[in-house]
């Protein structure tokens, strides 16, 4: 999917389209506008001349319907940090919306953990459309959550979005960030008149894929570009720099969300945990890549495959969406947890559609990979990537849905000195986490 600015669906809006959602925003605030309301009062007595008798009345009633809503506006600047304060305080607010996986989610996780790592005294905050707030309580971070206009029945962009943007603004004027984190598939219109309306905060948006130069809105009024794109690449990109002169395009290594135990389980402890033996070899299924969910027709061709040798199954579900069903086996566990990458330590070679995700954290975590590219949505990025992983020797690649050939493949991997070359390949491909080159860029900046 192409990302741009103000884009609402799979295709991106034209500029018509644009300027009718700001029409309407404009529209609004006009109608909602006190000269509008006094001068209906005196139009509407015209037209019916027995309600000029009413004007006093109307005039008073409006009059004390502005002074109640100016205590209430005075009430809501009034927050905890001072009466109307103004002074922007050492704190991120980061807003990531997923509409299925965890990919937008995790990386904001990521980038928070590592500035709360470099300095404890800077408070992060969460807005998110994610239903999982507790996963954000559990990494010490407080959340603020709107659901995601999906979530209502066929809610309109032209409603949800003002409400988006007034949830927003709300944040902003309360905590008064310095820097402001967004990380979705398309920007949403109430997050950018939100942004446009907030002075002094520096605005980064993270996106995986810049194919072309955005354009930003000529209205100045109704718009307001990201200071920073960041752009996480995988780890063959040669970050090619951007010469545009209306962003400010920063490129990194791959985020990754790490986990910061003291003492973080082994692979002994974490076998106990799943009831696997600890001399068994053990194969990791992810029922879900970035939001894709394997079909019955694909997950049943991999366990078919995964039969004929004497291997463990471990099935890996997003927290979010349905459980997987069709368990005929003693020699396969699911876990349903986040992040899961909390249990790769456990396993010895895992099988994957190869999406960006799952991906990296498999060279992130040297765990040794069977892809299936055909698997899910499929894309030239995701060819290139898994091809260049393959020709280092880190993985192997299954082309189709071929049972000659996925059989064979297992076999191969199935070998303890094979598994042991993949992992030495595995070195020349691991990068530095992308979550600390973008942390240090924030607290640079603001």
């Amino acid at each position: 999917m192409q990302e741009g600015i103000f884009d609402e669906s799979d295709d991106s809006l034209n500029s018509s389209r644009t300027n009718a959602e700001s029409y309407k925003f404009e529209l609004r605030k006009i109608r909602n506008s006190k000269t509008f309301k006094l001068s209906t009062i005196f139009v509407r007595a015209f037209e019916k001349p027995w309600k000029l008798i009413f004007i006093p009345f109307n005039i008073l009633t409006l009059f004390l319907q502005s002074v109640f809503k100016k205590t209430q506006m005075i009430v809501l600047e009034e927050n905890y940090h001072g009466k109307k304060s103004q002074k922007k305080r050492d704190c991120v607010v980061f807003f990531p919306t997923d509409e299925d996986g965890f990919e937008h989610f995790s990386r904001s996780l990521a980038v928070a953990q590592k500035i709360n790592q470099r300095n404890p005294n800077m408070e992060i905050i969460f807005i998110t459309t994610m239903t999982s707030l507790n996963i954000i309580q559990d990494y010490g971070f407080p959340a603020y959550h709107i659901p995601n206009r999906k979530s209502f029945n066929d809610m309109p962009t032209s409603v949800w979005n003002p409400i988006l943007q007034e949830y927003i603004e709300l944040v902003l004027d309360n905590h008064q960030p310095k820097a402001f984190v967004f990380d979705g598939n398309y920007q949403h219109f109430g997050m950018i008149k939100a942004l446009a309306n907030s002075d002094g905060i520096f605005t980064i948006e993270i996106k995986r894929n810049i194919k072309h130069k955005l354009k930003i809105n000529e209205n100045k009024a109704s718009s307001k570009p990201f200071d920073a794109v960041v752009k996480p690449g995988v780890p063959f990109d040669e970050h090619q720099q951007d010469n545009s002169s209306i962003l400010n395009v920063v490129y990194t290594d791959p985020i990754q969300l790490v986990e910061f135990e003291e003492s973080p389980p082994s692979r002994e402890e974490i076998r106990n945990q799943l009831g696997l033996p600890q001399d068994a070899t053990v194969v990791f299924l992810q029922n879900t890549e970035n939001g894709y969910k394997l079909l019955e027709k694909e997950m049943s061709f991999i366990l078919d495959a995964l039969e004929l040798v004497d291997v463990w199954i471990v099935i890996g579900e997003s927290i979010v969406g349905s459980r997987f069903q069709n368990i005929n086996s003693g020699r396969i566990r699911v876990i349903r947890d986040y992040p899961l990458t909390r249990y790769y330590p456990a396993f010895d070679f895992t099988i994957m559609a190869g999406a960006f995700e799952t991906f990296h954290t498999s060279i992130h975590h040297s765990l040794p990979a069977i892809c299936i590219p055909t698997i899910g949505i499929g894309s030239e990025s995701r060819d290139k990537r898994i091809k260049k992983a393959a020709d280092k020797g880190f993985m192997r690649i299954v082309n189709g849905l071929s049972e000659k050939q996925l059989n064979k493949t297992i076999e191969d991997i199935m070998d303890k000195q094979n598994r042991q070359d993949m992992w030495d390949s595995v070195i020349y491909l691991h990068k530095p986490n992308g979550a600390d080159q973008v942390s240090g860029f924030i607290l640079e900046n603001i």
